[in-house]
């Protein structure tokens, strides 16, 4: 498939402790790897790019080009202050625009820790941030959209539930479907 964009995708994200341990461990299974040394290392390193992938599509049609940064904090980091992670984001963002991605799409915690910024981070570094929170609710739509045409259901004769509809991602799915969908039910 060809990439039929000029965007490139950052998809900022911090690394998942558990995870790290077990990869690690499968390299070297005779070492013991402690979690507060981790710990430690996460808070020295700084954002660096994990991989690029020249072809990403939920589609199978359209395509855009990406890479993953990696932001070395953990949720579990209690000790490292909230300034001391975003300036690591911001870091990371910096580095991403640098590399020519126009969009951040921060996943985790990554997103969590910018609320409130994502203006002042757009400024600062020119790149669109989302949380990501719009592309799941756009896949869910699809979803929703393509299962009703499978089963021949009209939209406007049918129930669409939301659990989470205060949230992001469910009061975005209740605007979408509110003008499309018979009835609503919605819980938060």
């Amino acid at each position: 498939m060809e990439n039929n964009s000029t965007e490139k995708v950052a998809f900022v994200l911090h690394p998942d402790l558990n995870l790290f341990l077990k990869n690690a461990r499968a390299f070297k299974p005779e070492k013991e790897f402690r979690e507060e040394l981790i710990l430690k290392m996460f808070e020295w390193l700084p954002p660096f790019k994990h991989m690029d992938c020249d072809s990403l599509s939920l589609d199978g049609k359209r395509s855009v080009a990406g890479a993953f940064y990696i932001v070395p904090f953990l949720p579990e980091m209690e000790t490292v202050k909230k300034d001391d992670i975003v300036k690591k984001i911001d870091q990371g963002l910096g580095l991403a625009k640098s590399q020519g991605c126009t969009v951040a799409a921060m996943a985790g915690f990554t997103s969590i820790m910018i609320q409130g910024l994502e203006r002042d981070l757009t400024e600062k570094h020119g790149i669109r941030i989302t949380s990501g929170n719009t592309l799941t609710a756009a896949i869910i739509i699809r979803s929703l959209e393509e299962i009703a045409g499978k089963f021949s259901i009209n939209m406007q004769d049918a129930t669409v539930a939301i659990i989470g509809a205060s949230g992001d991602i469910g009061s975005c799915c209740f605007l979408y479907f509110g003008e499309r969908a018979g009835k609503m039910i919605l819980t938060a």
